[in-house]
């Protein structure tokens, strides 16, 4: 269901591997122009769904340019997405228009799938910013939608509210192409990292208007289906090798094995500063010639010509 015009309709089936553009699907109700891909996205199906994948440093698209119906003060909106993250940041922007570092204050519209406790649904810059009351699951499908009814900035995940506020005067910037997957700032360029997206997206749309609860609710059923998760299936065979770094917490110094409880082989720890915490063991990083690595025995790869 759709609220005032469907502006940007975007399926990740229609995005070829290796294509120059996203295109959309409104037809005569939506912004004139396809997203055209930076970087090196890609199609790939994630967990059973259709999606296009960023990489979290340099994938995004720059789509067209939005219209009043978007930019001018107060002008309603919704925008949702699937989504599907495996390691969720602190401020990960999903669709974004307007730009960070600039006056006045309100003039982003930044929608994110993020962990910052002031900022990680909602970036506007300035105040008026929102978090998720409770950040979406990672490795699993989501529909995040985002909607402003010219007063209120709500939060909806899985077709229930999860948060919403008053907002001030929001005006984005004009004349700054809608962006999937970042932000831009105050000079015009690609925000760093930090906000660059790094999951996968199957859907995304914008409207010119606010969705209704009922409404957010009956998009999540209709499509729910389309996105099933990850479905666990039998080995064909069963592992030869495996390690277990689950010791009680103590240093590992030098020497350290590490059995293998299927295959009867012993990894080793090798160099300074290991430790195990109960559940994994921490190497430091540094120099081989003093800080810790593990050494695993010889063949354990080179041997298979077929190796998970």
């Amino acid at each position: 269901e759709t609220a005032g015009k469907l502006l940007v309709d975007l399926d990740a089936a229609d995005f070829a591997f290796g294509a120059k553009r996203w295109p959309q699907r409104t037809g005569d109700t939506g912004i004139p122009g396809d997203f055209m891909p930076k970087g090196s996205p890609t199609r790939q199906t994630v967990a059973g769904a259709e999606a296009v994948v960023f990489d979290g440093d340099g994938d995004y698209f720059v789509g067209p340019f939005p219209t009043a119906a978007l930019h001018a003060p107060r002008a309603t909106h919704s925008v949702e997405v699937w989504v599907y993250q495996g390691n969720v940041r602190d401020q990960e922007s999903v669709v974004s228009w307007g730009k960070r570092w600039g006056r006045p204050d309100l003039s982003l519209a930044a929608f994110r799938y993020g962990t910052d406790p002031d900022l990680g649904a909602i970036g506007r810059w300035g105040s008026s910013e929102s978090p998720f009351e409770s950040v979406p699951s990672a490795g699993q499908w989501h529909l995040i939608t985002y909607i402003f009814d010219g007063s209120h900035q709500s939060v909806y995940v899985d077709g229930k509210l999860d948060n919403t506020k008053p907002v001030g005067l929001l005006d984005a910037h004009d004349m700054l192409p809608i962006q999937l997957g970042a932000e831009l700032c105050g000079d015009l360029r690609i925000e760093g990292p930090f906000t660059q997206y790094s999951g996968a997206l199957g859907k995304v749309r914008i409207h010119s208007g606010a969705l209704t609860a009922d409404q957010v609710k009956r998009n999540f059923e209709s499509e729910r289906t389309a996105f099933p998760g990850l479905r666990p299936k039998p080995l064909r065979q069963p592992p030869v090798h495996r390690f277990s770094f689950n010791a009680p917490p103590a240093p590992a110094p030098d020497g350290t094995k590490v059995p293998d409880l299927i295959g009867g082989l012993s990894a080793t720890v090798r160099g300074a500063n290991a430790a195990f915490t109960g559940q994994s063991v921490q190497l430091p990083g540094g120099s081989s010639a003093t800080e810790a690595y593990l050494d695993f025995p010889n063949g354990l790869i080179s041997s298979w010509e077929n190796v998970t």
